[in-house]
């Protein structure tokens, strides 16, 4: 993934990582920063997760597949490693101000739909 910020010189961010067997928990506090993952990236590197990212403060931005979705506080977002995405956290967020959010990383194939099919 890459990241972008207009605060290169200063950039200062608040992350924790929870792992928890195969989820991941991590808050975190940051300045505005895009995250871009393009179709190249997913080719090299899949991690096969769903990210799950609940913001507590600022808006996000994300677009996946063509369609634009914007975020507020307390809004959930999902996105799949597995295909492109582009994300600007922290859309009209006022300079030298932070947003705060908390991402829960999954396994994909922990989230396949149960079987309809009979066993008899």
């Amino acid at each position: 993934m890459e990241l972008f910020s207009d605060r290169h010189d200063d950039f200062r961010a608040y992350q924790r990582v929870l792992n928890l067997g195969a989820v991941t928990v991590w808050p975190a506090t940051l300045p505005a920063v895009r995250f871009r993952r393009t179709e190249r990236m997913v080719r090299q590197s899949d991690p096969e997760r769903f990210h799950l990212s609940l913001r507590l403060s600022g808006t996000m931005r994300v677009e996946r597949g063509g369609i634009q979705s914007e975020f507020g506080p307390y809004d959930l977002c999902v996105v799949d490693t597995s295909r492109p995405f582009d994300c600007e956290s922290g859309v009209r967020l006022p300079p030298d101000s932070a947003q705060a959010g908390v991402g829960l990383e999954i396994p994909s194939r922990n989230c396949r739909p149960a079987s309809t099919e009979s066993t008899s």
